[in-house]
């Protein structure tokens, strides 16, 4: 009976040792799972709280038909801040901002300037882009219409930033 009890104990032990390794790799193998789960969670949330939107009336957009300027308003409606150097802007498929050859002299805010929730830009779009006068607004007529597209970025919080982007139609309003 001695034998059996000892046999019985060393079976007992090693299937101890083998159920507590099998539940160190299962939980390792879990917090892998959960920290690629919070991670996707992070990245939605971000987007969730990401948003852009114009502000005032589409239909009704100033324009300077002397200056050959438009001029939009942006809101960041959502609930974050937003990145004012990652501010995307297009007027029928032509960029505008830094890096094109086409100008906006509101997207250079000024340095340090935090674009919360809530808070309204304005933006003019000029066309002077050294075709003396002869860019694409010049010679646009009240009420015509244009195809203005927005994309921003989110600033970057626990390592993950939303987008957020719109187009609309808007009509000019000339204001000279």
């Amino acid at each position: 009976m001695a034998d059996a009890g000892a046999s019985e104990m060393i079976i007992l032990v090693a299937s101890l040792l083998v159920a507590g390794i099998a539940s160190v790799v299962l939980i390792d193998a879990w917090d892998g799972v959960a920290t690629a789960n919070g991670d996707v969670v992070n990245a939605r949330a971000a987007n969730m709280e990401t948003e852009i939107s114009f502000g005032g009336d589409p239909a009704n957009v100033p324009y300077d038909d002397n200056s050959d300027k438009i001029t939009l308003f942006l809101v960041n409606t959502g609930q974050r801040n937003l990145d004012r150097t990652t501010l995307g802007l297009f007027v029928n498929g032509d960029a505008y901002g830094a890096g094109t050859q086409l100008d906006t002299s509101g997207v250079a805010l000024a340095a340090g300037y935090v674009w919360g929730p809530g808070d309204m830009i304005m933006i003019e779009l000029d066309d002077q882009d050294g075709n003396n006068g002869a860019g694409p607004f010049h010679g646009l007529a009240d009420d015509s219409a244009l195809q203005i597209s927005m994309v921003v970025e989110s600033v970057t919080i626990q390592g993950h930033s939303g987008t957020s982007s719109q187009t609309l139609e808007v009509r000019l309003h000339d204001v000279t």
